[in-house]
């Protein structure tokens, strides 16, 4: 009987996958998590297809839909992850409630294993979101929210709202608020409503009825749009338009107004210290220095030179009888008078 020789089989090692763990730490760390479009974002159920190194793999279907359909999410657009839902091989994130005719804000809902789970289910129309699908070569490997932030960053700059809570943590606690809120307070800068609600494409410079020079930025589409009206760097109104009707702030509210007048008091006593004179060596009741004249230019003030020391006795300022003047020697070679 012959013996077959059987080779070994190398098996290959699996590749870790995400744990059910990593899962929900990431979906507590970002949904709701705010951040800025860098990319205009289609409004279609495809959306943007992007791998780990941030290349977009439906680029053409990307272009397409934007011309077709426009975008649900203009570049500098603030923009939120409302929904999260991981494949085998990809991860789906949707972007302010999705291709839908919802309110984003209405849809707030995390899913694991493609079961989704709604916290509401309002429906009524509104602005369409959109999608982003991060795609992997093989399995979902294992993942920080770091490490989803970093992925999704070609297209979302989650930086700004870090770099704004620097500028606000020194104001008063309302303002605050409505920043974290995502609201516009009269009186508030431009500062504080990028924090507040991200930047804007839409923005427009007019004359008002008083001959002043207003700026204003637009935020989001019917039916709830905002209309914030700047007046050099501050808000002076706030105009909402939601369900056909619309809410008018023209008031700062008491914290923010004290914090307004301490800040022009602050800048009108740098202006003050800045326009008083220079310091000054001169006494009470000294002359002032004298000003020039027109065409004549003034010349520095020399000390008086002191006359040279008479020469010692026995000497001679004849160079030719006082042995301290040597002779001066010419390119010939020989002494040259003086």
């Amino acid at each position: 009987m012959l013996g077959t020789a059987i080779a070994p089989r190398t098996l290959a090692a699996s590749q870790p996958k995400l744990t059910e763990a990593q899962r929900i730490a990431i979906i507590r760390a970002l949904i709701a998590e705010v951040g800025i479009a860098r990319q205009p974002l289609p409004p279609d159920k495809h959306g943007v297809v992007i791998n780990p190194e941030g290349q977009i793999l439906n680029l053409s279907a990307v272009q397409q839909a934007l011309l077709d359909r426009g975008d649900s999410a203009q570049r500098g657009a603030r923009v939120a992850i409302t929904a999260i839902e991981f494949k085998s091989d990809h991860i789906v994130f949707t972007i302010n409630g999705g291709p839908h005719k919802t309110h984003w804000y209405n849809h707030v809902h995390i899913g694991m294993s493609g079961n989704m789970s709604p916290t509401q289910t309002t429906v009524q129309g509104g602005p369409h979101g959109s999608v982003i699908t991060l795609q992997f070569a093989n399995d979902v490997p294992p993942l920080t929210p770091e490490q989803v932030r970093h992925y999704l960053s070609p297209l979302i700059d989650w930086d700004p709202p870090a770099k704004a809570m620097v500028m606000v943590q020194p104001l008063p606690a309302p303002v605050k608020a409505a920043i974290k809120d995502h609201k516009v307070l009269v009186g508030m800068t431009k500062q504080m409503v990028v924090a507040a609600l991200g930047r804007t494409g839409n923005k427009s410079g007019s004359t008002d009825a008083q001959g002043q020079q207003v700026e204003d930025w637009v935020y989001g589409k019917p039916p709830e749009t905002t209309f914030v009206r700047f007046q050099g760097i501050r808000v002076i109104r706030v105009t909402v338009w939601h369900n056909g009707g619309q809410t008018v702030s023209t008031q700062a509210p008491p914290e923010l107004s004290a914090e307004i007048h301490r800040r022009q008091q602050q800048a009108a006593q740098v202006e003050q210290e800045a326009s008083q004179p220079p310091p000054t060596l001169r006494r009470p009741g000294d002359a002032p220095p004298p000003k020039p004249q027109p065409g004549r230019t003034t010349q520095p003030m020399l000390p008086p030179q002191q006359p040279p020391p008479p020469p010692p006795p026995g000497t001679s300022t004849n160079p030719q009888q006082n042995p301290q003047f040597p002779p001066v020697i010419c390119c010939g070679g020989r002494p040259q008078e003086r």
